[in-house]
């Protein structure tokens, strides 16, 4: 029964944070589009995708601190889960650290191919406080899984809300005086304070911690990395996919290009981690099965497709409908860029997104094949469809390959995932869903057409009055007939009166 209760505070706070993020992440690039413009933000995230080959060093440490702190207290044994804890992040820090030095002078003299005059000049003196903050980032990276491996998501996402937060203060604070490098000072001082505080809140869990990490286990490295070396690949081929698209990005767009996609981008995945937040919680409690019920994880692959798709499918048929009313409110006016970028990383992301329940599932029962393959099809196709569409359509054909990619990356996953455990494929459209799929994508028509006729005679706020009417009412009366609305609203109620009959009856765990 705690476990229930724990994981239902796991996925509502998980939805919260994301929540939370979305509306600072809004209010700090409203913020820097008027204090640095659209191409230096271009140039400090390039900057900083090109810098994340420093991130290699964590090898996957953070993916299996979750895995195996679950697993270790599961078998009542917190000593090893906190020798764990310790050698991931010692050497998370340490080869993270060395790696940056050795790539200092590539991505320096990358930077110089991508970019020129006042862009490379603002983006080689940010290089090192870059590296400097992807360094700080692995280790309070091994932190934050620890406390997902705890099951302990609701104080990961007030730690992480709360960083965010101070985040944006200090960029209000800094940005002003010093531009561009403002922004840097502000991300490592941040880091800082963060990774202090999240060591301070791990050892509120699990006492067996010490004051400070110093105790490096070699059995212990060697069992994270006996398990983590597919979920190795998967973290080095998926660190490259966003350097990649912003290099080529650069190479047939330009910097300020490069920042309407970051906008389209981030704005796409706080959406998406909205819905995935909840079956992210999954991972630990997997883990934990697989110690006690193996054959229990095989069944929540079902449950956990269908709610995805039910809530997936139409919201990003309204984000995509509403893409032009966000660019201008956010960038101030309609910017064609910003839009088509939103566009195909909504088709995209909404293409892989239906791949997250098998995902999250193989990592935690630790069968992560498919997960590298699915990675490594992502990654060849976003090079050479990227590559190819660039020298055709420039930055657009860009975007649409990093959709491609996204797209086929999933697909490969899905269909690995229902060959592998016999799930026939006509349940990848659930029972009860064909209304509303045909309703989001009617939804996303209906948007379009009435922004289209009604901006240029109308103020913005009657426009989107009328989008968000017509577009939300067709959503909204497909989904509330449909099968899932019920048995979501059961199992909510259910969990809630459980939760208080184990209240009221001393917290018994059943």
């Amino acid at each position: 029964m705690l476990q229930h209760r724990r994981l239902l505070i796991n996925a509502g706070m998980s939805v919260v944070q994301v929540l939370a993020m979305g509306i600072l992440l809004w209010l700090l690039y409203r913020f820097l589009l008027r204090a640095i413009g659209i191409e230096m933000l271009g140039v400090w995230s390039l900057t900083l995708a090109t810098a994340v080959a420093a991130r290699a060093g964590d090898l996957g440490f953070s993916a299996s601190v979750v895995k195996y702190v679950a697993a270790y207290l599961s078998r009542g044994e917190p000593a090893r889960a906190a020798r764990v804890i310790e050698t991931a992040m010692l050497s998370a820090a340490a080869l993270t650290g060395l790696i940056a030095l050795a790539a200092f002078p590539l991505v320096r003299w990358l930077l110089g191919r991508l970019l020129h005059d006042q862009a490379l000049a603002a983006a080689r003196e940010l290089l090192p406080y870059a590296l400097a903050y992807l360094c700080l980032s692995a280790a309070a990276g091994v932190f934050q899984a620890a406390l997902d491996g705890l099951q302990r998501m609701d104080i990961r996402s007030v730690l992480a809300i709360s960083g965010e937060a101070a985040h944006l203060g200090l960029c209000y604070w800094l940005v002003p005086v010093y531009g561009l490098m403002g922004l840097a000072y502000a991300r490592l001082l941040q880091t800082i304070v963060f990774m202090f505080v999240n060591w301070v809140a791990l050892r509120r869990c699990l006492p067996e911690l010490p004051w400070l990490p110093y105790r490096w286990r070699g059995d212990a490295f060697r069992e994270m990395m006996s398990y983590g070396l597919n979920a190795q690949i998967v973290w080095g081929i998926s660190l490259l996919h966003d350097p990649l698209t912003k290099s080529l990005l650069a190479g047939f767009g330009g910097a300020a290009l490069i920042g309407y996609y970051e906008m389209a981008s981030r704005l796409v995945n706080q959406l998406r981690s909205v819905i995935i937040a909840a079956n992210q919680t999954l991972v630990p409690v997997i883990a934990s099965m697989q110690e006690q019920r193996p054959e229990a994880a095989r069944q929540v692959y079902r449950e956990s497709y269908q709610v995805i798709f039910y809530f997936g499918v139409p919201s990003f048929a309204m984000l995509a409908a509403t893409l032009p009313i966000i660019s201008e409110l956010w960038i101030g006016h309609y910017e064609y860029w910003f839009v088509l970028c939103g566009t195909l990383m909504a088709a995209g992301w909404l293409g892989n997104l239906l791949s997250a329940p098998a995902y999250f599932i193989n990592l935690g029962t630790g069968e992560l094949r498919w997960n590298t393959i699915s990675h490594l099809a992502l990654g060849v196709l976003n090079l050479t469809a990227g590559w190819l569409l660039g020298k055709f359509w420039g930055g657009a054909g860009v975007a649409a390959a990093n959709a491609l990619a996204l797209i086929g990356g999933g697909v490969i996953l899905i269909a690995a995932h229902h060959l592998k455990h016999d799930i026939p494929m006509r349940e990848l459209l659930p029972v009860g869903s064909l209304w509303l799929t045909v309703a989001s994508g009617c939804s996303l028509f209906a948007g379009t057409i009435l922004y289209n006729q009604f901006r240029a005679v109308q103020g913005l706020w009657p426009v989107t009055g009328v989008v968000v009417f017509a577009s939300g009412l067709l959503i909204i009366v497909a989904a509330w007939f449909h099968p899932m609305r019920k048995r979501l609203s059961d199992w909510i109620g259910q969990s809630f009166l459980k939760t208080r009959y184990a209240g009221e009856s001393g917290g018994v765990d059943e």
